[in-house]
C-alpha cells in the first residue's frame, strides 16, 4: 500500500517552475475493486465530487475558476485551472492536489514573498481540507466500509527553495526573508498507516502527525 500511495502522487518536475502544491493520497485496504467501471464513468459521480469540491464543507476548488472532468485511463479525474486535481480509482484510492499559496486580503493577487516561504497555517488548513474531502469521498463510494485500513501519503511540491514560517512570523517581517539552518535536500513523502476511522475521529492528531515531519524538511525563514 505504501508503494501504491507514492505511485499515485501527482508528477513533480523539479526542472520546471510550478506553483506550490500540497499533494495528498489515501489508499485503502484490503485491495479490492470498490467502483465498477460503469460507476466510475457515470456523470453522477463526477457531479457529486465537483459539487462537494466547490460548495461542500471541505472546498478544494475555487468557484470562480473552470472545472473539467473525464477519465484518465481507468481513473476519474477532475481538474481546475490553478492546478487543483481530484483523482479516484476503481480500488477506491483518492489522490488530491491543491494550491498552497494564499491570496492576499481583498483578493488582490498573491503575496509577493509567497514564492520564498511556506506558511505553516496554510499547510495545516489544506491538510485538514484534503483529509476531510478524502473521508467524504470514501463515505460516498464505499458506504459499507469494505476498506478498513488506510495509508496516507503527503508531500509539498513546487517549494524547492522555500523556508518555513508561521503566519505571525510572516506578518511581523513580511518584506524580507533570511533562511536559517535545518531542512533536508531530499524530501520524501510523509507516509502514515491508519485505521479508516482515524480519518474522521482522529483528524486533528493526523494533521499534526503529517505537519510536523513536513516542517522538519524545510529551513526556518526568519
Amino acid at each position: 500500500m505504501t508503494a501504491r500511495s507514492i505511485a499515485m502522487l501527482e508528477p513533480e518536475n523539479r526542472n520546471q517552475v510550478m506553483a506550490a502544491m500540497l499533494d495528498l493520497v489515501v489508499i485503502g485496504g484490503p485491495r479490492q475493486r470498490i467502483l465498477r467501471p460503469a460507476e466510475l464513468e457515470a456523470p453522477e459521480l463526477a457531479e457529486q465530487l465537483e459539487q462537494s469540491a466547490l460548495y461542500g464543507g471541505s472546498r478544494l476548488f475555487e468557484r470562480t475558476l473552470g472545472t473539467a472532468n473525464g477519465l484518465d485511463g481507468p481513473d476519474l479525474v477532475l481538474r481546475q485551472e490553478r492546478g487543483a486535481v481530484i483523482r479516484v480509482t476503481e480500488q477506491g484510492s483518492v489522490s488530491l492536489r491543491v494550491p498552497l499559496d494564499e491570496p492576499r486580503a481583498g483578493g488582490r493577487g498573491f503575496d509577493p514573498m509567497s514564492g520564498m516561504i511556506i506558511i505553516e497555517e496554510a499547510v495545516q488548513q489544506r491538510l485538514g481540507t484534503t483529509l476531510e474531502y478524502a473521508a467524504g469521498v470514501l463515505d460516498l463510494i464505499d458506504r459499507t466500509q469494505r476498506l478498513t485500513h488506510l495509508v496516507v501519503a503527503a508531500r509539498l511540491s513546487g517549494v524547492e527553495h522555500r523556508g518555513w514560517r508561521t503566519r505571525a512570523q510572516h506578518a511581523s517581517n513580511a518584506s524580507s526573508v533570511q533562511m536559517g539552518n535545518g531542512g533536508i535536500r531530499e524530501r520524501p513523502p510523509i507516509i502514515l498507516a491508519i485505521r479508516r476511522a482515524a480519518l474522521g475521529l482522529d483528524r486533528t492528531a493526523l494533521i499534526e502527525d503529517i505537519l510536523v515531519p513536513l516542517r522538519r524538511q524545510f529551513p526556518i525563514a526568519s
